[in-house]
């Protein structure tokens, strides 16, 4: 069975009619596809600030332990209290 010129022009027509189409659909897939990986991205980087501002506090937070307001931080024992005591008796 032959196919005529003429059929296959007809079909050529429709394939290159319908290329705007499957150029607009694929436009459209693909700027959903950057929409969603930049979303992603944005999310991660959203969320590494996250940890890293709270890993910051917590070392904040740590450091003010180390500030000195434990009473047992005293390291020289009573000598600072006996030599108050002295400079009192003197006085």
């Amino acid at each position: 069975m032959a196919v005529s010129d003429a059929a296959v022009r007809r079909g050529l027509a429709g394939v290159v009619a319908n290329l705007p189409d499957v150029f607009t659909r694929a436009a459209h897939v693909l700027s959903n596809l950057l929409y969603v990986v930049t979303g992603v991205a944005k999310a991660l980087l959203e969320f590494h600030e996250a940890l890293s501002e709270g890993a910051a506090d917590f070392g904040q937070a740590a450091a003010e332990d180390e500030q000195g307001d434990d009473p047992n931080d005293n390291h020289l024992g009573n000598a600072d209290l006996l030599e108050y005591r002295e400079h009192l008796r003197v006085v």
